[in-house]
């Protein structure tokens, strides 16, 4: 083990890149999704979170742990920020595809879309109990009613 990385920061932070990277919007979609349209893309994202997940166990757990150990504080930073890059660019593209409403801020939306994100991340991970769960198709159905609220006004009002 000591072969590979000096002390056991290194290697957790190795671990770490390595869950992360599974987690980032670029490497979740499979080659037929990466073409999808920039809403597409978006509701598939947001279609996963309500389905168990390993990883986004450990970037809930991360937030604890960075708060003492500097090493994962950069990490996660580092991914957070990577994650924000993703997630604008999807927007950006939305934005140059017509999808996006040109008044609105880039960083607001990649901002909501990583903080819904991270406090279902949250509250599941903390117990929150089924009933409070949406079912998929409700979940569905708010996705596509939030996206479709970011069009801009006559796209949405056709």
């Amino acid at each position: 083990m000591y072969a590979r990385w000096r002390d056991k920061n290194e290697m957790m932070v190795a671990a770490l890149d390595h869950i992360f990277a599974q987690l980032l919007p670029n490497t979740r979609f499979d080659d037929s999704q990466s073409e999808a349209e920039p809403p597409d893309l978006i509701l598939l994202l947001g279609a996963k979170l309500l389905e168990p997940n390993r990883q986004r166990e450990v970037l809930a757990q991360v937030f604890g742990s960075a708060r003492n150990n500097e090493a994962i504080g950069a990490c996660l930073e580092q991914f957070i920020n990577e994650e924000a890059s993703q997630v604008a660019a999807i927007v950006e593209n939305g934005r140059e595809d017509g999808f996006v409403d040109p008044g609105l801020s880039t960083a607001a939306i990649a901002l909501l879309c990583q903080a819904a994100a991270l406090g279902i991340r949250l509250l599941i991970l903390g117990g929150l109990q089924d009933h409070h769960v949406p079912s998929p198709s409700e979940w569905n159905e708010l996705l596509v009613r939030l996206i479709g609220s970011v069009a801009p006004l006559e796209t949405a009002d056709s």
